[in-house]
């Protein structure tokens, strides 16, 4: 399924799979080391994509200045 997921977000503009992949880096799911800059990185990606609730995932991030380099 990991690599399903990393082949949809990758090379398609398959905003669902990149916000289950935003999921899956930033809690540690599907086998994937839990990384939350990596995560909101894929919420920025799938908002951009237009998928609502990576919109959330990824104004919460903002707001509270989780990640890396984010404004």
């Amino acid at each position: 399924a990991k690599k399903y997921l990393l082949k949809c977000a990758g090379n398609s503009n398959n905003s669902l799979a990149m916000m289950y992949l935003g999921e899956s880096y930033r809690y540690g799911g599907w086998g994937l080391k839990k990384d939350n800059v990596i995560g909101i990185e894929w919420f920025r990606k799938a908002s951009e994509a237009g998928n609502f609730s990576a919109m959330a995932h990824y104004a919460n991030a903002v707001r509270y200045g989780e990640g890396k380099g984010l404004s």
